[in-house]
């Protein structure tokens, strides 16, 4: 290392440190040939979380995140949730690029991931927040959720690391379920969900948005689009449909699919019905 007194003045030798850089090399060589599988486990969950919600870490990152938690572990001498926190955030390439990652989104991935790396126990939870769908996601609360508390778990999650339009879906559909007992969430989960959907069932509020001056009197954009969906339903579902489109405007969540987006609820409320149905008949 450099001698701060100068140009060509060097710190003197210590074969100490010399032999410590030595033994952790080797240790760091054997790690990434044998990585603990906590560690692949947090790296594989936190990536996927962070991708889901928008902040992208490419394969190529995932695996310097990997070799930086194995270093990093080596030097502390244990791989403590605090250091990986640390890691993670000394990771992400977006600082790099003058961009800051919303700090809610980057502590709620890597809780989650620590909780899935780390615990048998809500292990599925990764699973459920890796699901593209939400009657996928309901399917795994449902079938694997084994407490009240590890639901309210998931829930609070999913509502941290999901778009807002896609969080905003699972409320809607999910809620009225929720409230009735129907799924396996505790009431703080039923708390957070009832937070994001009370406004949505009674939507009132005005909508706006930028014209050119050539082009009075234009149409909102989204609401174009929304009519076209809307026109190819029918009943009940066009219903919906329209209450859950209205909120998103209200609210000025954009929506990246709205054909997809509606097909997801529709799909996630016929399985809900069948499950309340069922346990009707069970009674």
């Amino acid at each position: 290392m450099a001698h701060p007194g100068g140009e060509g003045l060097t710190s003197p030798a210590k074969p100490d440190m010399v032999r410590q850089i030595a033994q952790w090399r080797e240790a760091f060589l054997r790690g990434v040939m044998n990585p603990p599988k906590t560690l692949l486990g947090y790296t594989t969950a936190v990536v996927g979380h962070l991708n889901a919600a928008q902040v992208r870490i490419s394969p190529r990152r995932a695996r310097m995140l990997s070799r930086s938690l194995i270093a990093a572990s080596i030097v502390a001498g244990r791989g403590s949730e605090t250091l990986y926190k640390r890691v993670l955030l000394a990771s992400l390439p977006q600082c790099a690029w003058g961009v800051e990652p919303s700090g809610k989104v980057v502590a709620a991935a890597h809780r989650a991931a620590w909780d899935t790396a780390h615990a048998t126990v809500g292990a599925w939870i990764h699973n459920f927040l890796a699901e593209p769908t939400l009657s996928g996601k309901l399917t795994q609360l449902i079938k694997n959720c084994q407490s009240p508390d590890e639901g309210s778990q998931a829930v609070a999650q999913l509502l941290s690391l999901e778009s807002p339009s896609r969080r905003g879906a699972f409320a809607f559909v999910a809620y009225p379920a929720a409230l009735l007992g129907k799924l396996p969430i505790g009431a703080e989960g039923v708390h957070d969900l009832a937070g994001l959907a009370s406004g949505m069932y009674s939507v009132n509020g005005e909508v706006s948005w930028q014209e050119r001056l050539s082009g009075a009197g234009s149409t909102h954009p989204e609401i174009v689009t929304f009519t076209q969906v809307l026109s190819n339903l029918k009943a009940g579902r066009r219903e919906r449909a329209e209450q859950f489109f209205n909120w998103c405007l209200v609210t000025k969540v954009v929506v990246e699919s709205p054909e997809a987006l509606e097909a997801d609820i529709h799909k996630a409320a016929n399985l809900l019905a069948r499950v309340i149905g069922a346990q009707h008949d069970a009674v």
